[in-house]
């Protein structure tokens, strides 16, 4: 849309069906006609097309958006996106596609009517951690009895047998913004604090690495059974819950976060060291260890 020009979108479906509106992308500059803005959401539903647009601007642009409006993925490329109109801004699902800087320098984003609402963002993932852990065993066979009423209990020549599996297991650490509310947000003069919602820790698949198990079977032992194993395994993920409180994933989740939140609130013009984001607490060991998603 070229300046000085406006494009309007009309109509479409109310959901993520045959009849939702199949958005493109759009490359915009300028405010368009008597500056009604470059790019019109005029009426129809609540878009929520399923492909996957991008908005791109090519100098200082204004949008109107008279109903809520996705507008999908965002690349301000360095300037300035004002938003007109009454409806919001329905940013569900794309706080992580915002694109701020580019050839114009720092782009940022003027809210003028209406409010961007990003509280139905799914999981913000981090980044996803593949652990080790071996799990050992051992299995003697013993001979026991009594004999003049005394107990005895004698291990057997060649009835120990060992093993050791490795376990492979992959984690995952998120927030949730499904609840993500005014609450979570604190003004204070120039300063704002986003505060997150409590991390989450989810083992997404555990696997015995069977290459390298290794096994020591006496003779007149048996190997160990598959009920055995998948015992063993269990063991492992169990181990790796254990251990994931003193991973430090925490921070990570907070530094993943921040890194999505950042860019977003100084696209609104805020300055980048007045944005604290932070969780609610220093969280304790044990505390951490409740935010283990229970293996479903």
């Amino acid at each position: 849309v070229e300046d000085r020009a406006t494009f309007k979108s009309a109509g479409g479906g109310a959901g993520w069906t045959a009849n939702a509106i199949k958005l493109a992308s759009i490359t915009i500059i300028g405010h368009g006609v008597n500056g009604q803005g470059a790019f019109v959401r005029a009426s129809g539903t609540v878009c929520r097309s399923a492909t996957e647009p991008v908005l791109k601007l090519l100098g200082d642009s204004t949008v109107n958006f008279a109903i809520n409006h996705n507008p999908g993925t965002v690349n301000l490329n360095g300037y300035t996106l004002t938003k007109i109109g009454a409806g919001n801004w329905d940013a569900y699902n794309s706080m992580g596609s915002l694109v701020a800087d580019g050839e114009g320098g720092h782009g940022r984003i003027v809210l003028k009517a209406g409010r961007m609402q990003v509280q139905q963002q799914a999981r913000l993932y981090s980044t996803e951690y593949r652990l080790h852990k071996i799990i050992t065993q051992d299995d003697t066979r013993q001979l026991q009895g009594s004999i003049l009423n005394q107990k005895y209990k004698l291990d057997l020549p060649l009835g120990k047998r060992s093993i050791a599996v490795p376990i492979e297991a992959t984690v995952k650490t998120y927030v949730d913004f499904g609840e993500f509310s005014e609450k979570n947000v604190k003004r204070n003069g120039e300063k704002i604090e986003i505060i997150l919602p409590d991390p989450q820790f989810e083992i997404t698949s555990t696997r015995v690495n069977h290459d390298e198990v290794k096994q020591y079977i006496p003779l007149l032992r048996s190997n160990f059974s598959d009920a055995e194993l998948t015992a063993l395994t269990q063991a492992g993920r169990a181990a790796v819950a254990k251990d994931l409180p003193r991973l430090n994933l925490t921070e990570s989740a907070r530094q993943n976060a921040a890194r999505t939140l950042i860019p977003l609130l100084s696209a609104m013009g805020f300055d980048e060291s007045q944005i604290i984001v932070t969780f609610r607490k220093k969280f304790t060991v044990s505390e951490i260890s409740r935010f283990l998603v229970p293996e479903s």
